[in-house]
C-alpha cells in the first residue's frame, strides 16, 4: 500500500544554476555561512546581496550515500578499553562494535567531502537541524569549531521554549555558541537570541474562508524504540489509538471531508495500513503536496500533537482545531508557556 514519501531535497523550489553559484562562492568566502536557510530563497539571496557576500547560503543535496566497510581488525583493538565503575565497564565492552562507522571506518573520508563541500576557514555557520541528519557537516562544524568558527544554531521546532523538557532543544543550546529562538528568552541562559521565526515569518496569512471545503489532519510518528528515556512505545500506540477516537467521534458529512496527512517517516508503525483498516474511505496525502499548500486548499486544519505545523497553521491565521494529551511527559510546558496555552483553551482551538 501508498506510504508517505520523504519530503524534497531542500534543493527542490531554488534553480540548480543559481544554487551552484552560490554554493561556489560559499565555498571560497570567509563570512557567514547559512547551511539550507530556514526560509524562503529570496530572503536568503537578499542577505546574500545587502551584505555584499559575507552572508552566503549553501545548498545541500541530503542524505549522501556511503560505501563504508566494518574493519573488524580496527574494532578488535579498541578491545580491552579501561572502565573504572559498572557502567564504565559496560561502556568499553559495548562501544568497539556499536561505535557508528562515521566515528570510525568513515572518519577520513568524511573529512575529505567536508573539504570539497564547505568552505574552510569561514568566521561563522548558521544551521538549525543539520546538527543531526549530515555526518559531513559535523564532521566539519567540530573542526572549524575547534579552529574559531562560531557555530550559530537556530530553533527549527514549534514546541522549543515551551516543552519543561526537550533533549533535542538542550543538545542544540549546548553545541552552538550562540542560539536564535522563534521570539522567547530564558535568563538563564544569555547565549539565546530572540528573533522572528525565520519558518513563519515570510509567508503571508491564509485566514479563513468559508468558501473551501475540507479537513486536512496532519499527526506524526514516533520509534517503536526507545531513544531517549522521555519517549516510549505505548505513548505512541495511545496516540494513535486517540486519532481514531477523534475520527470515529465526526460526524458521517465531517468524516468525508478529512484528509489524513502522517509522517513522512513511519518507524515500523504501520500507520497508513491502521487508518486504512479502520477508515478506508479517508484519504491519505503524502508529503508530495507542500505543507503549506496542503493548508492553503482545506477549509480546517486538525492537529494531534505539539511540534511545527500548529504554530505555522497559527501564525498563518488558519483555522484550526487542536489537541492533545496534556498529561504525558513531552507535554509538560514551562510556567511561562502554559498561559498562551490556556489562552487557546479558552477559545476553543485547544483541547
Amino acid at each position: 500500500s501508498e506510504r508517505p514519501e520523504a519530503p524534497r531535497s531542500p534543493l527542490f523550489g531554488v534553480s540548480t544554476k543559481v544554487k551552484a553559484a552560490f554554493n561556489m562562492a560559499a565555498r571560497r568566502g570567509r563570512g557567514l555561512l547559512v547551511l539550507d536557510p530556514p526560509f524562503p530563497a529570496r530572503v536568503a539571496f537578499r542577505f546574500a546581496v545587502r551584505s555584499g557576500g559575507r552572508i552566503l547560503p549553501h545548498y545541500t543535496k541530503g542524505y549522501e550515500s556511503h560505501a563504508w566497510v566494518r574493519d573488524a581488525r580496527l574494532r578488535e583493538s579498541m578491545e580491552g578499553l579501561p572502565g573504572d565503575g559498572e557502567f564504565e565497564s559496560l561502556f568499553a565492552r559495548i562501544l568497539p562494535g556499536e561505535l557508528p562507522m562515521a566515528f570510525l571506518e568513515g572518519y577520513r573520508d568524511l573529512g575529505a567531502r567536508a573539504a570539497r563541500r564547505f568552505p574552510s576557514k569561514p568566521k561563522a555557520v548558521f544551521a538549525s537541524n543539520a546538527w543531526y541528519y549530515d555526518e559531513v557537516f559535523k564532521r566539519w562544524a567540530a573542526e572549524r569549531a575547534g579552529r574559531g568558527t562560531r557555530l550559530l544554531g537556530c530553533q527549527h521546532g514549534g514546541n522549543y521554549g515551551s516543552l519543561a523538557v526537550n533533549p533535542s532543544e538542550a543538545h542544540e543550546k549546548a553545541v552552538t555558541d550562540r542560539y536564535y529562538t522563534w521570539g522567547w528568552e530564558d535568563a538563564a541562559n544569555p547565549r539565546l537570541v530572540p528573533m522572528p521565526a525565520p519558518l513563519l515569518a515570510s509567508v503571508a496569512p491564509i485566514g479563513a474562508d468559508g468558501r473551501k471545503a475540507g479537513v486536512l489532519f496532519v499527526t506524526t510518528s514516533a520509534s517503536r524504540y526507545m531513544q531517549t528515556m522521555s519517549l516510549t512505545a505505548e505513548r505512541t500506540r495511545d496516540s494513535i489509538e486517540r486519532q481514531f477516537r477523534f475520527v470515529g467521534a465526526l460526524r458521517d458529512e465531517d468524516r468525508a471531508a478529512l484528509v489524513h496527512r502522517p509522517h513522512f517517516v513511519d518507524y515500523g508503525w504501520d500507520v497508513v495500513e491502521r487508518w486504512k483498516d479502520r477508515f478506508p474511505a479517508v484519504p491519505v496525502q503524502t508529503w508530495r503536496t507542500p505543507f503549506l499548500d496542503a493548508l492553503r486548499a482545506c477549509r480546517l486544519f486538525v492537529c494531534d500533537h505539539f511540534s511545527t505545523t500548529y504554530a505555522q497553521a497559527l501564525a498563518l491565521d488558519m483555522p484550526c482545531v487542536l489537541f492533545w494529551d496534556s498529561r504525558t511527559n513531552e507535554n509538560r510546558l514551562r510556567p511561562d508557556a502554559k498561559v498562551y496555552h490556556d489562552a487557546l483553551r479558552s477559545v476553543g482551538v485547544l483541547h
